[in-house]
């Protein structure tokens, strides 16, 4: 397995606010040597130009719950405990423990895999007991004007819920990552030192991106793990991630169409 760590960061707000030492890392599953080969059968069928919307939408729930998922819940803290069976016998079993999770919608390419992720947890064992999991939207829009590329906020819905905590962002694609920024910013500014840890999946992302991230993670003193399907080339002269998979929003919501 090819895990990529960045070195912690260390760097000393002139407010002191924020802890000096941040934890970064970064997996690219395509580089997996146990997953590698199955991560690219599905990002071959995400990617090809004769993929219609349906198949889009299978491959991507399919990306999701083999691959981000199971990295997400690995994160999760567990506990042992000893319970009596059904057949009267001693056995040392294991639950979740208490966690309190932020699942942040962009929906800027679709809702699905933040909606799935949810779902994914409210089928865990004892979820009501030890996982307390809310959705948190902030709808960023980009917007271009000529050479200039920025990103407006449009709309913001962030909950209470319990400290400390665990955010969760599944979004398709990392671009520049100044989306993402921005909603890390937004969240900084409203949870503070109540985050625990940021985990966001991707199913591609470029380095420019991860650079974004990591220097916004660090900013904050936020530990992070950052999962990529993989980590494509770069970015063309609008941003858009190459090979990459296309416009994802219009390839979920249905509007796209194949070429024959």
């Amino acid at each position: 397995m090819e895990v990529v760590v960045a070195k912690p960061t260390s760097k000393q707000p002139s407010d002191g606010s924020f802890p000096s030492l941040n934890y970064f890392d970064v997996l690219n599953l395509d580089r997996d040597a146990d997953r590698g080969d199955d991560v690219r059968c599905v990002l071959t069928e995400l990617r090809s130009e004769l993929t219609d919307c349906p198949a889009y939408r299978s491959s991507l729930i399919q990306f999701y719950e083999s691959f981000i998922f199971p990295e997400f819940l690995s994160t999760l803290k567990k506990k042992n405990v000893p319970i009596k069976t059904a057949m009267g016998l001693d056995y040392l079993g294991m639950v979740y423990e208490h966690s309190n999770i932020l699942a942040l919608e962009i929906p800027r390419a679709g809702t699905l895999p933040t909606d799935l992720l949810i779902d994914r947890i409210q089928k865990l064992p004892c979820p009501a007991r030890n996982i307390n999991i809310a959705k948190g939207v902030i709808d960023i829009k980009r917007k271009e004007d000529g050479a200039t590329l920025s990103h407006i906020v449009n709309y913001s819905n962030l909950p209470e819920i319990g400290e400390p905590m665990r955010i969760a962002i599944c979004d398709q694609m990392l671009a520049t990552g100044n989306t993402i920024s921005k909603a890390i910013s937004i969240l900084q500014e409203k949870y503070g030192r109540r985050i625990e840890s940021l985990f966001l999946g991707s199913v591609v992302g470029v380095q420019q991106g991860i650079e974004t991230i990591r220097d916004t993670t660090s900013r904050y003193g936020i530990k992070t793990r950052l999962v990529l399907g993989a980590i494509d080339d770069g970015l063309n002269e609008k941003s858009y991630i190459v090979p990459g998979l296309g416009d994802a929003g219009d390839r979920v919501t249905g509007v796209w169409r194949p070429n024959s």
